[in-house]
C-alpha cells in the first residue's frame, strides 16, 4: 500500500524545498516532540518521513533553515510570501527564535539517535564553588532568571554529613557570582556541595586552616629517633595565615614534651615566621611514642597568643636488633567494647609475618596483662585484637596494651607500650535472627554476649512462655558453622576468622517447639538481662540491655520421614525421602541385595547381598551410597561399582540382571537413624523389592536450554538432562563397563554438536564442568558463538550404565541473543506528597485521608530490604511509629526504552512532613504542583537490588528527585 505524508507534512516539506540554501544546509531540519528529523535524511530515507508524518502536530513543530529556528505554526501565521520564503524566515526567527530543549535528540536514519549539540540546558545550573568561609558561600551560577531564585532550593551539605540551611542569595558585582548565606557556619575539614535541582558543585574546605594555625615538620622520616637519650632531630614551627605561610609573623613559641625529652631551648622567637629548636631522644628499654606541644606565649597579634600545635616522635631502642626501619611498634590503641581493642601501628606492616610470630608465642601481644584470642587485620597498619570473656578489660579503666616480642633480632615486632580509658557505654542489642531448621532459633546480637547469662534458659521468653530445661536441648553462645554442627564461638585464622561470639543458638526439644506458632505464622522470641563482656566487671546496669525482641515465621513442621525407592537405571538407585533429616545416613544404613536365582521351591528368590560403601573407595561388586541431598540429607544414590555382566558373568553363565530368578534387587533401609529435625524416627524399616527390566534403549535427550547468569541474561552455556544415567568417560570417575565393553573398545566418547536451522553453520561443543551426581546431567558449551535464533544440539555415542549406546540424540534449543535491557540499582525518581486527599480503595490502600506519602521509583527489582523502615531516614529522623512501608512494580522510560523497578510508597503520618502549602490529589498524583518546601530522604548505602548489586548514584536526595530530568509517572 503506497504511503502518503499527511498535509502538514507535504507542507513543511514544500518549504524547505523552496529554501534551497537552507535544505543544502546539513544541519537544517524539523524540531518535534524532543526530536529533530535532518532535512537530508527525511528527502533520501522514505522511513524517516514516515516516522514525522506520525509524529508532526499543527501545535508540536519548529523547523530548522540555515541555523535559524522558528514555530511552524507561529511563522505561517503571518502569511509569508513565497517567493522571499527564505528571508522571511529569517527575519522571523530573529525576531522570535525557537531555543532547542534540553535533551533534543536527532534521528539517524538507521533509527539510532544522537544528542543535538544545539540543545540548551535549562534550569539553574552550578558551575563551581569558589570560596567557603563562615556561613558565606560564593559560587558561580549560570541559566540563572531575571528573578532570584529563593534560598531554599539550594541545598549544601558536605562530606561529613552535615546540611546546612541556606537562608539568602545575593549577586556580587561580577557576572555569574553570587553568595549564599548559610544558617550555621561550616566547620571542620571536607568536601562542601552545592546543589540546584540536578546541577551540583563541591570544593575542599578546612576550617581549622582559618587565622592562625601552626604547621609542625621534624626533620627524621617517619619522626622516630634512637631511644639513647643522644639521638636528636630539628623540629620546626611555621606559622600560617588562613592556611598560608605568614612570613611577617612575630613573637614566641614554646616547646612541651609529654615525656619529657629536651630541648636546647624550650622557648624560640619566630624568623619570618618560623621557629626551629633541637629536640634530643628520652632513654629508654622500650619503644615510646612521645608528643610534642608548641604553643605561642607572646605575639604582636594578641588574638594569636595560646594557639597550639603538636606532632608524634617516638624513640625506639637500639637493642633490638636488626634493621628497625623494617620494624613495626603501637603508637595508637582505642575501644569502646570490652571484647575488641583496636591498635594501629607506626606504619604499613606484613600482617601474615606478624600473624605467624604471634602464633608461636602469644604471650607477644598482651592487653591488660592477658593474651588475646586472635588478631584481625583492619588495614595495613591497624588490627582488632579479639578477647574472650577471660581475657575481657575491665569497663571505665585505664587499659595497656603491651608488645613484648621474645627474640629482639629477629622479631617482626619492637617492643613498646600504649594506653587508653576504656569507657563502654552500649549494652548489646537484637540485630536479627535465623531459623536454620524448625527447631533451631540463631540469634544474633549487636556486640559479644556474656555466655553465662545468654545461655540461662530462663532469660529466653517464646510467645509468652518462660523457656524450662525441658524445652531446649542446647543454649549455646555462639553458631554452627557447617551444617548440624555445634556452635562455634571464634575460629581464629589469618585470613578467614569465624567471630560467633555475638549469636546465641537455641535448640528446642519436641517439647519446646510445642510453642511455636502454627505453620506460616510469626512467633516472638524475647531475650532478658543479655550483657555484654563489660557489665562482668561495670555492675552499674548500663551493659545489660533492656529486654530484646527477635521476631521470625513459624516453618512448615515434619511428621515422621516416609522414604520411596525408585530405580533410575539397572545400575543406579534412588533413595528420597519426603523431609529433611536430622543427620546423614552411612553406607551401613542400607542394605542391597539381589536375586541370583530362584530357590528350590522355584518361587522365591535367592537373595545375595552385595556390600554398601561410602564415595570413594569403589571397590568391586560394592555398592557405592553417595548423598546427593544437601544439608538436608534427605536423597541417596546407590550405585552398583560393576557391571552386571560380571556379576552374574553372564559370559560363561548367559545370565544376566533381566533373566527370569536374576530379575530382582531388595533395597532395606534401616529406621534406626532416620529421624527428622524433631528427632521424629521413621515407623519402620523400608524394604522395597524392584523388578528389573531389559533395557534395550539407548539413552536420549530429555531436556535442554540455555543457562542464565545471576541477572537472569543468557550465557553461552547450555544444561543437559538425559533419559536416564550415561557414562562420560572424561567425568564420571567409577565407570562400569560392560564385559561386551571391556573385551572391545570401552566405553565410547560422546561428541557434541551444535547445528543452526537452515544447516548453514555447525559448531562443535564440549562438556563444560563435572556430570551430575546422578549422571545424568551436564552442560555443554559451544566451542564457537551461536547466533540468536534456533539451534539443534546433537550428541553421539552416548552409552548408559548397561552398555546401550545411542548413535544420535538431538534436541531442539532456542538460543537467545542480547540480553534485554536491564535497569540500574539506583533512584530514578522520589517525591513527598503532603496531606493526600482521597480514600483508600479496593485496589489502592496505602494510605489514607490525610496522611503523607513519599514515593519512590528503583530502576531495577530491589531486595526485600527496600521494604524496611530502617532503610529510610527524612528530614535526619527515622520512620515514625505507624510509618508503612509498600511496594509495586513501576515502570518507567529512558529514552525510548521502557524499564521496570521497584516502586516503593512510605505512609507517613500526616503531621511528620512540614507544611507545604500543597494537598496532594492522590487519583491524579503526576498533576500535582512541585513541592514548594524541601525535603531530604536519606537512604542506606547498603541497600542492594534483589540479585545482590549495592545501590549506585545519590542516596541522599532532595524531594522533589528526578535523575537525569526522569519523569515523575506513576502511570505505568
Amino acid at each position: 500500500m503506497k504511503r502518503y505524508a499527511k498535509p502538514l507534512v507535504s507542507a513543511m516539506v514544500a518549504i524547505m524545498a523552496l529554501a534551497p540554501a537552507a535544505s543544502a544546509f546539513a544541519d537544517s531540519g524539523y524540531y518535534v516532540n524532543g526530536k529533530k528529523y535532518l532535512t537530508n535524511d527525511v528527502a533520501s530515507h522514505s522511513e524517516l518521513l514516515l516516522k514525522l508524518n506520525n509524529e508532526a502536530g499543527i501545535d508540536n513543530v519548529a523547523l530548522d533553515l540555515n541555523g535559524a529556528r522558528a514555530i511552524y505554526k507561529d511563522f505561517m501565521a503571518t502569511n509569508p510570501s513565497l517567493a522571499n520564503l527564505s528571508q522571511e524566515f529569517n527575519n522571523y526567527a530573529a525576531a522570535h527564535g525557537y531555543q532547542v530543549p534540553a535533551g533534543t535528540v536527532i534521528v539517524n536514519p538507521d533509527g539510532t539517535t544522537t544528542p543535538d549539540p544545539d540543545a540548551v540546558e535549562t534550569g539553574i545550573k552550578v558551575d563551581a564553588v569558589s570560596t567557603i568561609k563562615g556561613t558565606s558561600v560564593t559560587v558561580q551560577l549560570s541559566n540563572v532568571p531575571n528573578t532570584l531564585p529563593a534560598a531554599n532550593t539550594f541545598t549544601v551539605t558536605d562530606s561529613n554529613s552535615q546540611a546546612y540551611l541556606v537562608t539568602a542569595i545575593a549577586a556580587t558585582n561580577t557576572a555569574g557570582e553570587y553568595v549564599l548565606t548559610l544558617g550555621t557556619q561550616v566547620s571542620g575539614k571536607g568536601t562542601l556541595t552545592v546543589r540546584h535541582g540536578n546541577s551540583e558543585a563541591s570544593k575542599a574546605f578546612d576550617s581549622t586552616l582559618d587565622g592562625i594555625t601552626l604547621q609542625v615538620t621534624v626533620d627524621d622520616e617517619d619522626a622516630t629517633l634512637v631511644a639513647n637519650g643522644a639521638d636528636n632531630t630539628i623540629l620546626s614551627v611555621k606559622v600560617l595565615k588562613d592556611g598560608v605561610a605568614d612570613e611577617t609573623f612575630e613573637g614566641t613559641v614554646k616547646f612541651i614534651s609529654l615525656k619529657g625529652a629536651r630541648f636546647a631551648k624550650e622557648t624560640v622567637a619566630f624568623n619570618k615566621g618560623v621557629a626551629q629548636v633541637q629536640l634530643t631522644s628520652l632513654s629508654s628499654p622500650v619503644a615510646v611514642v612521645d608528643t610534642i606541644v608548641v604553643a605561642i606565649t607572646d605575639a604582636d597579634d594578641i588574638k594569636a597568643i595560646g594557639t597550639t600545635a603538636n606532632v608524634n616522635v617516638s624513640y625506639v631502642p637500639a637493642s633490638q636488633g636488626g634493621d628497625t626501619d623494617e620494624k613495626v611498634f603501637v603508637t595508637y590503641a582505642e575501644s569502646d567494647r570490652a571484647s575488641d581493642v583496636y591498635v594501629q601501628f607506626n606504619k604499613a606492616f606484613d600482617f601474615a609475618d606478624v600473624y605467624a610470630e604471634w602464633a608461636i608465642n602469644p604471650s607477644i601481644i598482651t592487653v591488660a596483662g592477658k593474651t588475646v584470642t586472635d588478631i584481625v587485620k583492619v588495614d595495613n597498619k591497624t588490627v582488632k585484637l579479639v578477647l574472650d570473656e577471660a581475657q575481657s578489660m575491665n569497663d571505665n579503666k585505664t587499659v595497656t596494651v603491651d608488645i613484648a616480642p621474645i627474640n629482639a633480632v629477629s622479631s617482626n615486632l619492637i617492643a613498646s607500650t600504649i594506653k587508653f580509658n576504656l569507657v563502654d557505654a552500649k549494652a548489646p542489642e537484637a540485630v536479627g535472627i535465623d531459623i536454620p531448621n524448625y527447631r533451631t532459633l540463631v540469634t544474633r546480637f549487636s556486640e559479644p554476649v556474656v555466655a553465662d547469662i545468654a545461655e540461662t534458659t530462663t532469660n529466653w521468653v517464646l510467645n509468652g512462655h518462660v523457656l524450662t530445661l525441658d524445652d531446649v536441648q542446647l543454649v549455646k553462645v555462639g553458631k554452627a558453622i557447617v551444617e548440624n554442627g555445634q556452635p562455634v564461638l571464634y575460629v581464629a585464622d589469618a585470613k578467614n576468622p569465624v567471630d560467633n561470639r555475638n549469636y546465641v543458638t537455641i535448640v528446642l526439644s519436641a517439647d519446646g517447639a510445642k510453642f511455636l506458632k502454627g505453620e506460616g505464622k510469626q512467633n516472638l522470641l524475647q531475650a532478658y538481662n543479655i550483657e555484654d563482656y563489660a557489665a562482668l566487671t561495670d555492675r552499674s546496669g548500663q551493659n545489660v540491655a533492656t529486654t530484646q525482641e527477635f521476631k521470625f515465621v513459624t516453618p512448615v513442621a515434619p511428621n515422621a520421614p516416609i522414604v520411596e525407592v525408585t530405580e533410575d537405571s539397572p545400575e543406579q538407585f534412588r533413595v528420597k525421602f519426603d523431609q529433611p533429616l536430622k543427620d546423614q545416613l552411612a553406607a551401613s544404613d542400607f542394605k542391597f541385595e539381589y536375586a541370583d536365582g530362584f530357590n528350590a521351591d522355584k518361587v522365591t528368590y535367592n537373595y545375595q547381598p552385595l556390600a554398601t560403601e561410602a564415595p570413594g573407595f569403589n571397590t568391586a561388586e560394592f555398592v557405592t551410597v553417595t548423598p546427593i541431598g544437601g544439608q538436608d540429607n534427605d536423597e541417596y544414590l546407590l550405585e552398583l561399582n560393576t557391571d552386571w555382566t560380571f556379576i552374574h558373568e553372564t559370559a560363561n553363565t548367559k545370565e544376566n540382571y533381566y533373566a527370569p530368578g536374576f530379575n530382582k534387587v531388595k533395597i532395606t533401609v534401616d529406621k534406626a537413624n532416620v529421624k527428622n529435625i524433631l528427632d521424629v524416627q521413621m515407623t519402620e524399616n523400608k524394604v522395597q523389592e524392584l523388578t528389573l527390566r531389559l533395557d534395550d534403549k539407548s539413552p536420549v535427550i530429555a531436556d535442554a536450554y540455555q543457562k542464565t547468569n545471576s541477572a537472569g541474561g543468557p550465557i553461552s552455556e547450555f544444561f543437559v538432562k538425559m533419559s536416564e544415567p550415561v557414562q562420560i568417560t572424561s567425568s564420571i570417575p567409577n565407570l562400569t563397563p560392560s564385559q561386551e565393553q571391556f573385551g572391545g573398545q570401552g566405553i565410547p566418547t560422546p561428541t557434541f554438536q551444535f547445528v543452526n536451522a537452515d544447516q548453514s553453520k555447525t559448531i562443535d561443543g564440549e562438556l563444560k564442568g563435572a556430570i551430575s551426581e546422578d549422571d545424568m546431567s551436564f552442560t555443554i558449551a559451544p566451542k564457537g558463538v551461536l547466533d540468536a535464533g534456533t539451534w539443534t544440539l546433537y550428541i553421539r555415542s552416548i552409552s548408559d550404565d548397561i552398555g546401550n549406546t545411542s548413535a544420535t540424540t538431538s534436541y531442539q534449543l532456542e538460543v537467545k541473543g542480547a540480553v534485554a535491557a536491564q535497569g540500574e540499582p539506583r533512584v530514578i525518581w522520589a517525591v513527598a506528597y503532603n496531606d493526600v486527599t482521597g480514600a483508600a480503595t479496593a485496589t489502592d490502600a496505602t494510605y489514607n485521608n490525610g496522611d503523607d506519602v513519599v514515593d519512590i521509583q528503583f530502576g531495577t527489582e530491589m531486595s526485600l530490604d527496600a521494604l524496611t523502615s530502617v532503610v529510610y531516614t527524612i528530614n535526619g529522623k527515622q520512620l515514625p511509629v505507624g510509618a508503612k512501608v509498600s511496594a509495586i512494580e513501576g515502570k518507567y522510560t529512558v529514552g525510548t526504552t521502557v524499564l521496570t523497578g521497584t516502586r516503593v510508597r512510605i505512609t507517613l503520618p500526616g503531621n511528620f512532613l512540614a507544611e507545604t502549602g500543597l494537598t496532594s490529589d492522590m487519583t491524579n498524583l503526576d498533576q500535582e504542583d512541585q513541592q514548594s518546601e524541601p525535603h531530604m530522604l536519606v537512604i542506606s548505602k547498603k541497600l542492594t537490588s534483589a540479585t545482590g548489586e549495592v545501590l549506585k548514584g545519590d542516596y541522599e536526595l532532595p524531594l522533589t528527585y528526578r535523575y537525569l530530568n526522569a519523569d515523575v509517572d506513576h502511570s505505568k
